[in-house]
């Protein structure tokens, strides 16, 4: 069913009104322009949850959950968020980020499973996900339309290696990507660039620096994301965090980033801790809970 949450009345005579917020349950949602909305779906597999900031779409909308047999995937599904406008033609993309979250996998954090996005034949890393342990959830943003699966790694694995076969066939050898490389164009700071891995730097001081979060991306909702050759993102060395203020926290130190995992300092290095067992040890010593490109600097 579709609830209707703080309605925007337009004023006395008894006239219609608009809600500003909407929220669907096990059903298509609806939404305009000026309206933010949530859908929640629960297939009986899992449980969708889709948030639409207002100005998310351009015009009235339909937005719909639906899942997909998927055998290589965990619970042998897939998930598939459409978008169509009021004449049923497909919305390519959304104005603004929308927010999604899963909730219906076991995990004790991400490194026993991936979430992919199909796109151009092949299944890609969606950026910036978040295995909240706490919760149960998998949080993740998406730009538009999509059909996202969950997968255990290693299945994944298999699947990484065969499309590495297939795109070394068809690479141009060192001789024809060198004058690419001497010719490559340069950007101006403050720069999105993304490669063929998915990764997304912004430019720096002339030099690139890794949006390891997607709150950190969040910082640059509406700048565009300019794709490049990965020859263009070689050409810029990292960026030094250092020089850039990041904190530098003492061994021993115990840090937490976005993805929930933690890890203790040990001779200036991160030491992940994998256990209970091993957390043990430093019970009643605070956990520093960080960004993630402070992780990232150990």
């Amino acid at each position: 069913y579709t609830q209707t949450l703080n309605p925007a009345t337009t004023g006395g005579g008894g006239g219609s009104s608009t809600p500003k917020t909407i929220a669907s349950i096990n059903y298509p949602l609806t939404i305009m322009n000026i309206q933010e909305g949530t859908l929640s779906m629960d297939t009986g597999n899992f449980v969708v949850w889709v948030g639409l900031e207002t100005g998310s779409v351009e015009t009235k909308t339909k937005i719909e959950v639906v899942e997909e047999s998927l055998p290589e995937a965990l619970l042998q599904r897939a998930i598939v968020l459409t978008a169509k406008d009021m004449s049923g033609n497909n919305v390519p993309a959304f104005k603004k980020l929308v927010q999604m979250s899963i909730n219906g996998y076991s995990f004790v954090d991400d490194s026993s499973l991936v979430v992919r996005y199909y796109e151009s034949g092949k299944w890609v890393d969606m950026p910036g996900v978040n295995f909240n342990v706490e919760d149960g959830k998998i949080y993740f943003s998406v730009s538009g339309p999509v059909k996202l699966a969950v997968f255990n790694k290693s299945e994944q694995d298999v699947l990484n290696n065969l499309e590495e076969n297939e795109e070394k066939t068809s690479l141009p050898s060192s001789s024809q990507v060198q004058p690419q490389v001497l010719g490559v164009k340069k950007y101006a700071d403050g720069t999105l660039l993304r490669g063929s891995d998915k990764k997304i730097f912004v430019l720096v001081n002339g030099k690139k620096k890794h949006i390891v979060s997607l709150n950190e991306l969040m910082k640059y909702v509406g700048q565009p994301i300019v794709d490049v050759e990965d020859e263009v993102i070689n050409a810029y060395s990292l960026v030094n965090q250092a020089v850039l203020g990041v904190k530098k926290y003492a061994d021993g130190t115990l840090l937490r980033g976005s993805d929930k995992k933690i890890f203790v300092l040990v001779n200036g290095k991160k030491k992940h801790i994998v256990s209970l067992n091993e957390l043990m040890k430093y019970v009643g010593q605070p956990i520093v809970d960080v960004e993630d490109e402070v992780i990232a600097t150990y």
